[in-house]
């Protein structure tokens, strides 16, 4: 099932700092959690996330809709984000955040990684790949959180992009009218989203 809230530039949102520590150009976490805690954030970071186990409801721009099992979603930089599921189902997650600025700026010297600025400009609505594509690169994901080597987890990471970027399986999640926030109704429009994700479950009267 698909909701879509009205779209708007703006909304509250936390904003989440991402520490790469230096000496790497990403960051990937493993998470097993009792449940998915309701965390409306924003980052300027790329994000690859993988869930590995468990449902719930994915909020990505103005797109509210069911999580599967075994999904793969793109968000680009700027893009705010949540998952959520009830307490008493565990879940799991796989998450991979890098900047998108430097292999942006790499793209003037290597033309192989020009194609990567339509990439995440498409992935600022979300994209949501298809169950093949998305096996596919959550293959990838995996290699890459088993990985030592820093210069063999950027090539994987690459790998995974090139994989999205060939393809046509990847589905936008926010709507074509959707913008990213920058404006003050953020508050406003952060109650609207919590109280219809509160009453959710409820039937419509």
């Amino acid at each position: 099932m698909q909701l879509r809230r009205p779209p708007s530039r703006s909304r509250s949102t936390v904003r989440e700092l991402i520490d790469l520590g230096g000496a790497a150009s990403l960051v990937c976490r493993k998470f097993s959690l009792p449940f998915f805690d309701f965390n409306w954030h924003v980052h300027p970071e790329v994000e690859l996330t993988l869930i590995i186990a468990g449902r719930g409801t994915r909020h990505v721009g103005d797109s509210i809709d069911d999580v599967l099992e075994g999904e793969v979603v793109l968000i680009g930089p700027g893009t705010p984000h949540t998952w959520h599921s009830q307490p008493g189902s565990a879940v799991g997650s796989l998450c991979i955040q890098f900047p998108a600025e430097p292999l942006l700026a790499a793209g003037g010297g290597i033309p192989e990684l020009a194609s990567l600025s339509s990439l995440f400009a498409r992935a600022r609505r979300g994209l949501l790949l298809d169950r093949q594509l998305g096996g596919e690169v959550a293959s990838v994901m995996h290699e890459i959180s088993r990985e030592r080597s820093p210069l063999r987890r950027l090539s994987l990471l690459l790998d995974a992009l090139a994989r999205i970027e060939s393809s046509r399986d990847a589905s936008p999640l926010a709507s074509v009218a959707w913008q990213p926030p920058d404006s003050a109704r953020d508050r406003a429009l952060e109650r609207v989203l919590r109280f219809v994700h509160e009453h959710r479950a409820q039937p419509l009267p």
